[in-house]
């Protein structure tokens, strides 16, 4: 009698234990399934881009992971536009241009709007400003090759990127490590030179 008693405490703490085991599982289960909270509320995934490319992006749950892609896409972008204009078609790599520029824009916005602690935000800009770094001596070079009729949109993503890549840097470094080039300067202000 005495064994038999013992047999039924244990079997209905088992079976409490398997329950609590089997429900810690499932909520598990449910939250790995649940997008990444630093990923909720963000931009939308600029225009312009295929299908492969929004996908690309989209599947990315963590925030570096994304920021990663987004630079890959970008410097791809970035190819396209070279051969393009290697191959004169300017309202070809207008257009792409455009892309690369909105898509700049994104990235830099779902840097800065991430829910993230700061180191890992601060590892976000340095992904960005090190793919910029790189990228910076082909839109100069496009913005040159460019017509007239199209330079403008080479020299607007030439200038966001570096605007991007100054914000990107301040952030890592903190306040002013690169001054605003369009911001006048303090001798200007006061009428100097």
């Amino acid at each position: 009698m005495r064994n038999w008693l013992l047999v039924e405490r244990f079997g209905n703490l088992a079976r409490i234990l398997a329950g609590l085991l089997l429900w810690v599982g499932l909520a598990g289960v449910a939250a790995s399934a649940a997008p990444d909270t630093a990923i909720t509320g963000q931009p939308e995934v600029p225009a312009g881009l295929t299908d492969t490319e929004k996908q690309n992006i989209l599947k990315e749950n963590n925030p570096k992971d994304r920021v990663e892609t987004c630079m890959k896409v970008s410097a791809n972008r970035l190819t396209q536009v070279v051969e393009a204009i290697k191959r004169e078609e300017f309202e070809n790599a207008a257009k792409t241009i455009g892309v690369y520029e909105s898509l700049l824009c994104y990235t830099n916005t779902f840097a800065t709007k991430a829910d993230i602690k700061a180191k890992k935000r601060d590892n976000l800009y340095r992904i960005i400003e090190t793919g910029l770094r790189k990228q910076m001596p082909f839109l100069e070079w496009a913005s040159r090759e460019m017509p007239e009729c199209h330079e403008q949109c080479a020299c607007r993503a030439l200038n966001r990127a570096k605007e991007i890549r100054r914000v990107a840097l301040n952030a890592m470094f903190g306040g002013e490590f690169l001054k605003d080039e369009t911001a006048p300067s303090e001798g200007q202000e006061r009428g100097g030179n």
